[in-house]
């Protein structure tokens, strides 16, 4: 799991490189992913990728706990009650956003590109 978090976060922090890559013209006359390009631009997503991290980041922190092997129950204890408290206002936050009729509607659109439809 911490590696599909670090692809997350990689990809956010990445966000302004990408948008100059689909602005380069090697990008759009390769064609194998224009598709990716169209739900890139949509500043409704990084919203929405924003949401899913910012929800996601108590868990990154018990998980960087696990991996850095010292001791202290204490902190452990801490992190998950942090974890049951911010995480269901980070996922009611990210349903607010996914069920916005202007986002679903502009993800609709681009993902049925996507699938051919």
């Amino acid at each position: 799991m911490g590696g599909k978090a670090l692809e997350l976060l990689r990809m956010l922090r990445l966000k302004d490189t990408l948008a100059e890559c689909m602005t380069n013209r090697v990008f759009w006359d390769n064609k194998q992913f224009h598709f990716l390009g169209e739900v890139l631009k949509i500043e409704e997503y990084w919203d929405l990728h924003f949401a899913v991290c910012q929800s996601l980041y108590p868990l990154y922190r018990l998980l960087r706990l696990a991996d850095m092997k010292i001791r202290g129950i204490n902190k452990v204890k801490y992190y998950v009650h942090q974890v049951d408290h911010l995480m269901e206002e980070g996922i009611q936050l990210v349903e607010e956003k996914w069920l916005n009729e202007d986002v679903a509607a502009k993800l609709n659109k681009h993902s049925k590109a996507v699938k051919g439809g």
